[in-house]
């Protein structure tokens, strides 16, 4: 093989080599029935950085209606009941058919009308909502193993304090790009014994 055919093959396999290397973009959308208390703080200073996060379901659905980017959505309900009215169920119907074939959608549910309503759906994960530590750990596990990057956009979104976040092992402070932990952020014990996230029990 000559010297063009070899710088030929050699940009191909260049190529190749940064197309697998490549981070999969998307835009992380939370959708919870809570109000945001320390919410998107909490995710992002835990290495899970939201983009949107919102509990009208009605905003979020015009949202992904323009949304040009490949997203992740999680949609929470906890308990609160905000997500339990059959129109509000038909919303998040709504929302993943729209949301696009390339989408990623999680369902954690509290409610069984609300994982009746999206059980039957097989681009969907669904699961028991247990605690937003555990969907953080599952985030932060889905981004590994798809090598996708949550793209950072202008969003304004600033969480007021909650004492409820201050929990043992992680203090949070709602202020942009700053914490105090008295122990390891749950991506400090992924990144150190990935067993280590699936038995770490705080329950917010």
């Amino acid at each position: 093989m000559n010297n063009m055919g070899r710088n030929v093959k050699q940009e191909q396999e260049d190529i190749c080599a940064v197309e697998n290397n490549r981070k999969n973009e998307r835009v992380l959308y939370i959708i919870t029935d809570r109000e945001d208390t320390g919410l998107v703080n909490y995710f992002r200073e835990n290495g899970v950085y939201v983009g949107i996060m919102d509990n009208r379901l009605d905003m979020v659905k015009n949202m992904i209606l323009i949304e040009s980017e490949d997203m992740h959505i999680v949609i929470i309900d906890t308990g609160m009941g905000r997500f339990s009215a059959v129109s509000d169920r038909k919303i998040i119907r709504d929302i993943i058919g729209i949301s696009g074939e390339n989408a990623i959608i999680d369902v954690y549910y509290t409610d069984e009308l609300v994982k009746e309503a999206v059980k039957n759906n097989s681009s969907v994960s669904v699961s028991k909502y247990t605690t937003m530590t555990e969907i953080t750990a599952n985030l932060l596990n889905t981004a590994k193993n798809k090598k996708i990057e949550y793209k950072h956009i202008d969003t304004k979104q600033e969480s007021k304090h909650d004492a409820s976040l201050d929990i043992k092992g992680i203090k949070v402070i709602q202020k942009p790009s700053r914490v105090k932990r008295s122990m390891m952020s749950i991506k400090d014990m992924q990144d150190s014994n990935d067993e280590l996230i699936e038995n770490f029990s705080i329950r917010i």
